[in-house]
């Protein structure tokens, strides 16, 4: 390897030639960075905010409606961000969905309703929507592909500081000043990534027309179905997000209303999603469909298990938010130190192991976490449980995501990060919902919900356990030049 590419491989240092910090791609950098600094602050110190918000506007009955619209309107804003980078650019994406999830912020910030507090979250859905997905499309258009180990580490590294800092900020300003600053303060940072970004992001030019659209609405293997009417991708992405919401909502409402809202929203989305996914998608082709469906798949099995972590120790075991939250930071700090430590070449095995062993790291965090429930052993391994996961899952997360735009063309790179973030979030929202209606079925008041939680990590066990399956078929060995 020439010093140049080992450079690239390796750091982060302004000093070295061709770094994430070389002048040709400095912009790009601190704007990447300064937006994954926003959005990992606006995730976890609203999380913190919001059901005190909810209680402020008299609308705690229909806090699961905060979560829906930001999910339902999220789905949206990434197919139309992929349509868009894909024909013209990431720039109008970005710099938009960023817009737009900086005014979410502000109208449920100053919210004085319910209505206008669900409008504010599914403004910034859509806007979080645009962007996740003009990021990869960023990372595949503005560095060559020896640096995106790199920026996809550094990215991981910057959740850190807002995982430790982030819920006790949110802490503070709820208890001491009011809820709006959790928003509104966050809002205050929206213009840095606008800004450095504006420039560069000029410069990156769609990648042409997409291939055409077959006769059943699948594209090739190499690319979702953006069609000679890439719009059609749009109507499709309402309908499935409307289908999602129905699904997400009726995870919490476990009534004859709940099971009519899940049956709704299956039928919306049994049409509507074939058509967003790379065809080979539903039987996990090997290459990129199996990549899109692994990474959407564990994600779900692993951050589900987070949804019911701390509910678990402050209902059964007796312990603070304060405590129980931070059980999950050192998740972050193993998080990004795997990411690091990947990109650099210091592990002792291939990308391809990389991908068949986080499966069975991230089982072995769920049933450690899982145990707390029902063992007399300290909290503190949950602790343990998520710093093992985090690595493991960071593992498999960077070899996904490198794979993601190793196997797109320029012209499909916003259409397939797209499919995969809609991947994510219904699976998410399918195994939410699962678990949440077991939770709502069985928990009851006291301590003596072990056998509840029990089945509720055993089946995020099992999710994360079919994905041993599908690793052996996204060609991580792909990457063994990377």
């Amino acid at each position: 390897m020439s010093a140049t590419a080992a450079t690239a491989e390796g750091g982060f240092s302004a000093s070295k030639p061709d770094s994430l910090f070389s002048p040709r791609y400095l912009a790009i950098t601190l704007g990447l960075a300064s937006s994954v600094l926003l959005t990992a602050f606006e995730g976890l110190a609203v999380f913190t905010a919001l059901p005190v918000a909810v209680a402020a506007v008299h609308g705690t009955a229909y806090l699961s409606l905060c979560f829906t619209a930001f999910t339902t309107a999220s789905l949206v804003g990434m197919v139309v961000s992929g349509v868009r980078a894909d024909r013209a650019g990431p720039a109008l994406p970005f710099l938009g969905g960023t817009a737009v999830f900086g005014i979410g912020l502000l109208v449920a910030g100053t919210a004085d309703a319910m209505a206008q507090l669900v409008a504010g979250r599914a403004l910034q859905g859509f806007g979080a929507g645009l962007v996740m997905v003009s990021l990869y499309v960023i990372l595949g258009r503005g560095y060559p592909e020896r640096l995106r180990a790199s920026a996809l580490a550094m990215m991981a590294a910057l959740w850190v500081m807002p995982s430790v800092i982030g819920p006790l900020v949110a802490g503070i300003l709820t208890e001491d000043v009011s809820w709006r600053w959790v928003f509104l303060g966050v809002a205050l940072l929206v213009p840095l990534p606008v800004a450095l970004t504006a420039a560069p992001l000029r410069g990156m030019r769609g990648g042409g027309a997409a291939a055409p659209e077959s006769d059943s609405g699948a594209g090739p293997d190499s690319g979702a179905a953006a069609g000679s009417r890439p719009w059609r991708r749009v109507q499709l992405a309402v309908i499935a997000a409307i289908g999602a919401g129905a699904l997400q909502y009726a995870g919490q409402d476990f009534t004859k209303v709940g099971i009519v809202l899940a049956l709704g929203g299956v039928a919306l989305l049994v049409p509507s999603v074939p058509k967003l996914l790379p065809r080979g998608t539903l039987r996990v082709g090997r290459g990129l469909p199996a990549v899109i469906v692994m990474h959407g798949v564990i994600g779900a099995a692993f951050f589900g298990s987070e949804n019911y972590i701390t509910t678990m120790l402050e209902t059964d075991r007796g312990l603070s938010p304060t405590i129980a939250g931070l059980t999950l930071v050192g998740q972050t700090v193993s998080w990004a130190a795997a990411a690091q430590l990947a990109s650099r070449g210091r592990l002792p095995f291939s990308r391809e192991a990389m991908v068949r062993i986080g499966p069975l790291v991230t089982i072995a965090s769920i049933a450690a976490t899982g145990s707390a429930a029902v063992l007399p052993a300290p909290a503190v391994i949950v602790a343990i449980g998520m710093v093992i996961g985090g690595f493991g899952m960071s593992l498999v997360f960077q070899t996904l995501n490198l794979l993601l735009l190793r196997y797109s063309p320029k012209e499909s790179q916003g259409t397939n990060s797209s499919a995969m973030q809609i991947c994510d979030s219904l699976a998410a929202v399918a195994l939410t919902g699962g678990t949440g209606a077991v939770f709502h079925a069985l928990h009851h008041a006291g301590p003596t919900n072990h056998g509840m939680y029990i089945l509720i990590f055993a089946i995020l066990a099992v999710a994360a356990g079919v994905t041993v399956l599908i690793a052996p078929r996204v060609g991580a060995h792909d990457l063994a030049t990377a």
